[in-house]
């Protein structure tokens, strides 16, 4: 897994395109650990040539994002941060639930938290 100070061996950053579009998400941010988790269950569910390894660091990450905002010093901003996070949880497994129902395929990954669930899902 990667940080800024030292890039992993799945860092897009370096093998972009020169003028190609990049996002970066920072583990700060509670909506990350969710959308990270959901690239690696579409893609592992959706994709038959997904690299294995890049899954699993996909989901290293996600929890290591989770890890870092959990431990952000105790402020008005955490505590906002985790409030976000929840709510971000609730409704991916809330659009879990409605793609399961219509018969739709929810992907099963391992949750930042740990636990399997359709993609994005959580611990609360």
């Amino acid at each position: 897994m990667g940080t800024k100070t030292s890039p992993g061996q799945f860092d897009a950053y370096q093998k972009a395109a020169p003028d190609e579009p990049v996002f970066t998400l920072l583990g700060r941010d509670p909506i990350a650990p969710f959308l990270v988790g959901l690239w690696v269950g579409l893609s592992a569910a959706h994709d038959p040539d997904a690299d294995q390894a890049k899954m699993e660091e996909g989901l290293r990450c996600a929890h290591a994002m989770e890890e870092w905002l959990r431990a952000m010093p105790d402020t008005p901003d955490r505590a906002a941060r985790l409030r976000l996070r929840e709510a971000i949880v609730e409704q991916g497994e809330a659009i879990a639930e409605a793609m399961y129902q219509s018969g739709e395929r929810a992907p099963e990954t391992q949750t930042p938290a740990g636990e399997s669930a359709a993609a994005g899902g959580g611990d609360r």
